[in-house]
């Protein structure tokens, strides 16, 4: 068989540079021995293992000696080698031997140095030994002390993790070349010492005592809290289909997957809504259309400036559909963008976020006048409201349905208020009922807050039960008014109060309102 040698192969040629062998791999056919060879030259030499290696591979010659040379051979045994092999010739086929063997040895190889440190040892294998019993321990293997300074002080061989920190620098033999770090001398240590002699211990780390972060307290707060008013949990794909984005009326903003599970879902979800509408319309095909569920996971934005990989971030979505009940023998209503509020309140309550209220705005895929921007800490969060009607007949989801999405992230990070505990008020409450006319464009929110605000820790709750758009109004109301209704609570923490305490309060309540929104009693 005829193979091709490049320059990167080594050779061992005669004196007349004619080749004999492919060194550390094969002999050629002319110096094969017979039963008529009468004298043998031995040749013993040292060969790098990456070399012998790659040669091998890609002659496609594979031998006993290329194998071992691979693996790594003692460089300062070739002549021990060959004289043994001398020796056994002589012996076994009563060989005569030259009287002097011939040794080309330029460039010694150095003995690896590596410093041995009694506190690692202490520190992996629980024994205290001084660096003359490790020394005591190694030299039996061939492994001595490196008495030379500038290997104390200079050297920076394999091992060496700090020349300045305290040890013994020790020399293992040519003939262990797996010897090259720290950890292998304290290895060699183990077995001297005996694996059955070392202690068992468990170790301790107070630091890294289990147990959840904060961030991660928050975020299973805010899914508990989904969990405890009733809605069920959901896990959908990371992907979507192209379609879904148009669908939903969301942006096409989507990062693509070069290579998709799936060729129908390329795109990295930017948007959780989209995965919840698909759940729903699963359960609606099989006959299931009343639906309240959430999912909170990974959403996927292209990069920023001056980055590779998508904007990662977390995100929190629910989505009723269809009808519910308000108790086991209520009676069933349909869903409403309300249901949505109570749910995104849910969540706000239980990470006790300081400062949170919903503004009319138009988003992407809710139905126009009946959804609301979720704002945290003065920022735009998310969005809720009603689904739009073509939204929900592309995916194929009965109507009505009602949900809404934030940026997880963003609301974990806001504001908290103080964890304070409060002595409910011993004092009997008292309630009045407020209706007023303002402007359409007005937020319910915005007058609720009025009132919270107005009435010196005696407000215990508002809670707007009514909004009405009727004729009744009257004329002088005019036109895009509406008049809402709000019911308060008050209740003082000292003493019961005095239907002259609560007038007084009332009257100043409606005055807030009045001059803050420009709103009008409603008789």
């Amino acid at each position: 068989m005829t193979r091709e040698l490049t320059g990167d192969d080594l050779l061992i040629c005669d004196a007349e540079r004619s080749p004999q062998a492919i060194a550390g791999i094969m002999g050629g056919g002319g110096t094969e021995v017979s039963e008529g060879t009468q004298r043998i030259l031995l040749e013993a030499a040292h060969f790098e293992p990456v070399g012998i290696a790659r040669s091998s591979k890609r002659l496609g010659l594979r031998s006993e000696a290329s194998a071992r040379f691979e693996r790594g051979v003692d460089p300062g045994g070739v002549l021990a080698g060959s004289a043994r092999a001398a020796e056994l010739l002589s012996k076994v086929a009563g060989a005569r031997c030259a009287p002097d063997p011939l040794d080309e040895y330029p460039e010694p190889v150095q003995r690896t140095r590596i410093r041995l440190r009694p506190q690692r040892v202490a520190a992996l294998l629980g024994i205290e030994r001084s660096e003359e019993e490790l020394a005591v321990l190694l030299e039996p293997l061939g492994i001595e002390v490196a008495h030379d300074e500038v290997a104390r002080d200079g050297d920076t061989a394999p091992g060496r993790d700090d020349p300045g920190e305290s040890g013994i620098d020790m020399c293992p033999p040519t003939f262990r070349p797996d010897l090259r770090r720290e950890i292998d001398l304290i290895e060699e240590v183990a077995r001297r010492v005996g694996y059955n002699t070392i202690e068992r211990t468990t170790p301790t780390s107070p630091e890294t005592r289990g147990g959840l972060t904060a961030l991660q307290r928050d975020r299973r707060a805010a899914v508990d809290a989904l969990v405890g008013i009733g809605l069920d949990e959901v896990v959908t794909l990371s992907f979507l289909a192209p379609g879904d984005l148009e669908s939903a009326q969301l942006p096409p903003t989507g990062v693509e997957v070069e290579n998709p599970l799936r060729a129908d879902e390329s795109i990295l979800r930017p948007r959780l809504l989209p995965g919840l509408l698909g759940v729903a319309a699963l359960n609606a095909a099989r006959q299931l259309p009343d639906v309240v569920l959430f999912e909170a996971g990974h959403v996927f934005a292209p990069p920023r400036s001056k980055e590779i990989l998508p904007d990662e971030r977390d995100a929190l979505a629910a989505l009723v559909v269809g009808r519910r009940r308000s108790g086991p023998h209520s009676t069933q209503r349909e869903v409403d963008a309300y249901d949505a509020v109570d749910a995104w309140e849910a969540v706000a309550e239980s990470l006790g976020l300081a400062e949170h209220r919903l503004e009319p705005t138009d988003a992407p895929g809710l139905r126009p006048g009946h959804a609301v921007a979720i704002i945290v800490d003065g920022e735009t969060v998310g969005s809720l409201g009603e689904i739009a009607a073509a939204v929900l007949h592309a995916f194929d989801v009965p109507a009505p349905a009602a949900a809404f999405e934030v940026d997880l992230d963003a609301v974990l990070d806001a504001t908290r208020r103080p964890r304070r505990l409060r002595q409910p008020s011993r004092f009997p409450m008292s309630s009045i009922d407020l209706a007023f006319v303002v402007d359409a464009h007005v937020p319910a929110g915005a007058l609720a807050r009025t009132l919270e605000a107005s009435g010196d820790d005696l407000v215990e709750s508002v809670r707007c039960f009514d909004e009405y758009t009727g004729d009744a109004l009257g004329e002088a109301s005019g036109e895009n008014r509406r008049s809402l209704a709000f019911a308060v609570a008050l209740r003082s923490a000292e003493r019961t109060l005095t239907d002259a305490e609560v007038g007084e309060v009332r009257a100043r309540l409606i005055r807030a309102v009045e001059d803050a929104h420009g709103a009008t009693l409603r008789g």
